[in-house]
């Protein structure tokens, strides 16, 4: 389902680096989503669904790499990615649920932003 990451270096980074890049991500999901306690969870379903070429089900989002988040919070987050065009969901005919949900040109644009703010924040 996912391709390998390949990036030379990364493994030579030492714990205080790791944890200086984690919290930059943070600080700029939080800055460009501006989603306060969802922008973590947010953020998960974002890269899940910009990492396959035709996005996912939800059956697939739920019971897959997101199934920690629950329904619940996985349906709060579908809904606040679509309320702000991050993602496109089509529903089922036959239910109220998003069948297929597809990450937005816009949500790639977001995805791009906050790994551009979270660069700056680590050059400061």
């Amino acid at each position: 389902m996912h391709r390998p990451f390949v990036n030379e270096g990364i493994e030579n980074l030492d714990p205080e680096a790791i944890l200086h890049l984690d919290r930059a991500m943070r600080r700029a999901r939080e800055r460009v989503l501006g989603a306060g306690a969802l922008s973590d969870p947010m953020w998960a379903v974002m890269v899940e669904l910009a990492n396959g070429i035709d996005g996912l089900s939800f059956e697939a989002l739920e019971a897959g790499p997101l199934k920690h988040l629950g329904r619940t919070m996985l349906l709060g987050c579908l809904s606040n990615l679509q309320e702000a065009e991050l993602v496109d969901g089509q529903k089922q005919a036959q239910g109220p649920l998003l069948s297929h949900i597809r990450i937005t040109p816009l949500g790639r644009q977001k995805i791009e932003l906050i790994l551009n703010e979270a660069l700056t924040i680590l050059r400061r």
